[in-house]
């Protein structure tokens, strides 16, 4: 078991800073979906679908101009990577680190921030000793890798909030 990682006052900052702006983001995303009509306990999976896709088109119109680091500033993807490679590197944490490998579909060609997270494509569950160590989330946003990059994603609308480039050990 990896134990727990200690942050720097700096690093304790980055992460309050990003939790910060990922819980804004959250507002967001729920203000517009509030704008839709909700979806009821017996919707069908085409209900489901048609909810996430109209969601999808509000966030991808209200964040055209959105750019890579908007999320995953420098300082945070500092942080990130020292949190993966502490985490996953240790020989200990070899099986950590081939789990996210065993169901990661590697590289993605064009992938970026507030495209639709391609369908098809495998997700990867981010192991819990990972998860543990990471920056908080609200609900609907979760932690995937594509490759050895790391992706925020909005689960509720499958859009791309931000990407890293390669911050896996």
């Amino acid at each position: 078991v990896t134990p727990p990682i200690v942050l720097t006052d700096a690093e304790q900052q980055t992460a309050k800073e990003f939790e910060k702006r990922v819980d804004d983001y959250a507002t967001f995303r729920d203000k517009l979906e509030g704008t839709i009509p909700s979806l009821k306990d017996k919707s069908t999976p085409e209900q489901i679908v048609e909810h996430q896709q109209l969601l999808a088109a509000m966030i991808q119109k209200e964040r055209k101009n959105a750019v890579p680091g908007e999320f995953f500033t420098p300082d945070t993807v500092a942080l990130l990577k020292r949190i993966s490679v502490s985490t996953l590197a240790g020989k200990d944490d070899k099986a950590a680190k081939e789990s996210v490998m065993d169901e990661n579909p590697g590289t993605i060609p064009s992938v970026g921030v507030n495209d639709k997270y391609p369908t098809g494509v495998a997700v990867t569950s981010l192991p819990a000793e990972l998860l543990d160590q990471l920056p908080r989330l609200p609900e609907k946003m979760e932690y995937r890798f594509l490759g050895k990059r790391l992706v925020l994603m909005d689960s509720a609308a499958s859009v791309v909030v931000d990407i890293t480039e390669n911050i896996l050990p």
